[in-house]
């Protein structure tokens, strides 16, 4: 639907996948940055929160730092992203799960950077979730509310997969009035993890 504005200025295309370009100030950035962190080798990101997260003073964290140690525990470092209104989420998790934070640290385009050179990005439905599926990142976009739509706001690019919600919201637990989000609170993990294993095992092998 948000396509036919496009097509009204007569800017259709056979193909609608988004890309990304992340220009060299961008890498640039990023290697500053796992370089001040210590990240010399592969590495997994997780964005664990999504815009609603920082207006809620109970967005449920163990399940997400259970993802976050599974992630890491092939040996990956793990990054956790998110905005500077989510930091404080994003260090919670990163320092229970071994990893470190980059949250409100990254300009967008530092994001894509850092996102393209990942192994893996898992994040909640969210813009930079969009982001790293648009620079080619293997990106498993999380939706935990039954009031979300996968079908619709889906992550697009190369190499993606969703988790579909399993939790049973009441009727009225949509994001802006639920209290204390149940469904991240009881994420499937292992789903998660499948997911992601997913893309990896379609992967082209290295030449």
């Amino acid at each position: 639907m948000l396509l036919d504005y496009a097509r009204a200025l007569g800017c259709d295309t056979s193909d609608a996948t988004p890309a990304f370009v992340v220009e060299q100030s961008a890498f640039d950035e990023r290697e500053r940055l796992l370089g001040g962190a210590g990240i010399r080798g592969d590495y997994v990101v997780l964005h664990p929160t999504r815009a609603i997260a920082a207006a809620r003073s109970r967005w449920p964290t163990g399940a997400l730092t259970q993802l976050g140690k599974s992630l890491a525990g092939n040996g990956d470092a793990l990054i956790v992203t998110g905005g500077a209104a989510d930091a404080a989420i994003a260090e919670h998790i990163a320092r229970e799960a071994g990893g470190i934070s980059l949250a409100g640290k990254t300009s967008l385009g530092g994001f894509g950077a850092i996102a393209q050179g990942a192994r893996g990005v898992v994040a909640m439905d969210s813009g930079p979730m969009h982001l790293a599926a648009a620079v080619g990142a293997p990106t498993v976009g999380i939706y935990a509310l039954q009031s979300d739509e996968p079908d619709r706001w889906a992550p697009l690019g190369p190499r993606t997969a969703v988790v579909r919600p399993t939790y049973p919201c009441p009727p009225n637990h949509r994001k802006e009035t639920c209290p204390d989000f149940p469904c991240v609170a009881n994420l499937d993990v292992p789903r998660v993890l499948a997911a992601l294993g997913g893309l990896w095992a379609r992967l082209p092998e290295p030449a």
